[in-house]
């Protein structure tokens, strides 16, 4: 049994325009990143930047003079379109900031910060129009240090440098963290093993809100269910199906009080 976390305070966010680009910056941030900064990532070259990789999303780790690391991804189409607009959204005129997937991610993940679900902390989202109908954008986070996905963990442990228990307990955090999304009102369209990280005191965290939903109290077991659905597939894609599907089941039917 778990008992329902406290939320925290709200976070907040300054609206900035820095030469017809949109930006939302966190508050928290502000006194970090110049919004001249930010924007400037959006034209950086991330191709050559091997160390992340995101189904739909092209990464780069940015240190700022600080020393804090940010990690900022660019918006990026899968699929066939991916040869025709790799980088470009249809955005049509009466659509909202709001509607943007950077937007639309940044608020989804301040929504699950205050509820304490564990992801990453929204730092800004930046969208530029292009051509009228279009935009590209990027969204930045705070980077989660030291931290591995469980994809790479269970392909460590077929190899014996990794723990079955620990993996197990792991799946298990994973489906408690689902379960307090779930609560938030907040649906995970892609939770698999590539987007959950766990850190060095095996805290997990769940990453990649990209074209996330929102559900309410009448379609949570629908949305259980489809996060159960997600997450076997992926499991009987690498083939861990009988080592992570149960217990990321049981985090997810965990009684909350």
């Amino acid at each position: 049994m778990i008992a329902e976390p406290a939320r925290r305070e709200a976070i907040a966010f300054r609206s900035i325009n820095v030469h017809g680009r949109e930006m939302l910056l966190s508050e928290h941030f502000a006194h970090l990143l110049a919004p001249e900064l930010v924007s400037s990532l959006l034209d950086k070259d991330f191709s050559s930047t091997a160390e992340f990789s995101e189904s739909r999303g092209a990464c780069s780790r940015v240190v700022v003079d600080q020393g804090t690391p940010f990690i900022a991804r660019k918006y990026r189409r899968g699929g066939w379109l991916r040869f025709v607009q790799r980088y470009n959204f249809l955005r049509l005129p009466w659509h909202s900031l709001e509607r943007t997937r950077p937007f639309a991610e940044l608020r989804a993940l301040s929504l699950l910060q205050t509820a304490r679900v564990q992801v990453p902390q929204p730092v800004a989202a930046l969208v530029e129009s292009k051509l009228g109908v279009f935009y590209r954008g990027m969204i930045l986070t705070e980077e989660i240090r030291e931290a591995t996905n469980l994809l790479t963990y269970a392909r460590e442990m077929e190899r014996g440098s990794s723990s079955t228990e620990i993996l197990t307990q792991l799946c298990y955090r994973t489906g408690i963290e689902a379960k307090k999304m779930l609560s938030a009102g907040v649906m995970h369209r892609d939770l698999h093993l590539g987007n959950v990280l766990f850190s060095r005191n095996l805290q997990v965290t769940l990453i990649d809100f990209d074209k996330c939903g929102y559900v309410n109290r009448a379609e949570l077991e629908r949305a259980k269910a489809a996060l159960v659905r997600r997450w076997t597939k992926s499991a009987r894609k690498h083939g861990f199906q009988t080592l992570v599907v149960a217990p990321f089941y049981a985090g997810l039917s965990e009684h909350t009080v």
